[in-house]
């Protein structure tokens, strides 16, 4: 199921977005876990903000959280008076298999 990122979350989604940082393109590069625990907590700390720099977190929660995403709202070109949002991280784990996940965080996201 979906629900909103909580900070008992941060542990399991910083292995996640480690385990996504192995599997692309820019897996030669060395993360830092404090600057991702940094960026987690901060994502679910703006969660609840509406305007610019607001962020949302939901988490696919079975039995665990075994995918998430991360988006952020911002002018649109960063001057307009309108808002978008757009998704910073979007991640299900490699080991876990059921499409229901995508499609549910994706529809949370963008509702």
């Amino acid at each position: 199921m979906v629900r909103f990122g909580e900070y008992k979350d941060v542990p399991v989604l910083v292995s996640l977005l480690e385990e996504a940082h192995m599997n692309s393109v820019y897996k030669s590069y060395e993360t830092d876990k404090g600057v991702i625990r940094q960026l987690l907590v901060g994502a679910i700390q703006r969660a609840t903000v509406m305007g610019e720099q607001g962020t949302c977190v939901y988490v696919w929660d079975d039995e665990g959280v075994q995918g998430f995403i991360i988006g952020i709202r911002d002018r649109i070109y960063h001057i307009a008076k309108d808002f978008r949002a757009s998704d910073i991280f979007f991640y299900i784990s490699s080991a876990y298999n059921d499409p229901m996940a995508f499609r549910m965080l994706l529809k949370s996201f963008e509702d």
